[in-house]
């Protein structure tokens, strides 16, 4: 059996060199990569034609590449605080910080992407992420589409969207309130001296 071609060809980013064999028969043939062949269960592909043969190859890849993905919803998220929080007796509840924030602070953000964990040759795992509609309406997304896996994550569920989604809303509602009633000093000494009180979700009390 002849050669008729070899090429070097990339997969999942990985170089390999492919040769084209061909038969007395005029058959084509090309061996597939290991970890190819074992994920769709046949060692080479075989066509009459070399340009065939090529596209059987490469279909065998992206069948591969597709078996070794996982695709599944998860929510993205991140929580800081800035805060010390003693009890009546002075034991402290709640010691957090965060860089240029004073008194106490709260940062919250999740968003709803579509996670795509890739295997690739060697074992290697490869992560990206897409954007997917959701409730969760929180500003300025901090994760890398395309390089690790985020550090905290949760596989989605309603119930943890709604949770998130209830924070934010709730979180706008203060913020919103807080806004209104420190628009001039003037104003915050009235709402005080009014006897009102905001809770944390920005109603009075």
């Amino acid at each position: 059996m002849g050669v008729a071609k070899t090429a070097k060809v990339y997969i999942q980013g990985v170089e390999f060199l492919t040769v084209v064999k061909v038969s007395r028969e005029g058959k084509f043939t090309m061996a597939l990569p290991e970890f190819v062949a074992e994920v769709i269960g046949q060692d080479v592909v075989e066509a009459q034609t070399l340009l065939e043969v090529e596209q059987r190859f490469h279909a065998a890849v992206a069948a591969s590449a597709k078996a070794n993905t996982v695709v599944k919803k998860v929510i993205l998220y991140e929580v800081g605080l800035q805060a010390l929080v003693q009890d009546a007796e002075g034991k402290v509840l709640v010691d957090q910080k965060m860089s240029f924030i004073e008194g106490i602070g709260l940062s919250v953000w999740a968003e709803v992407v579509e996670e795509r964990e890739t295997t690739l040759p060697g074992g290697e795992k490869k992560y990206h992420y897409d954007r997917v509609g959701s409730s969760l309406r929180f500003p300025r997304p901090r994760y890398d589409t395309t390089s690790g896996r985020h550090e905290k994550q949760m596989d989605w569920t309603p119930e943890r969207e709604a949770f998130f989604a209830h924070i934010g809303a709730s979180m706008e509602q203060l913020i919103l309130k807080l806004f209104e009633v420190c628009g001039t000093p003037q104003s915050l000494l009235d709402f005080i001296d009014a006897g009102h009180q905001l809770t944390a979700g920005g109603q009075d009390a």
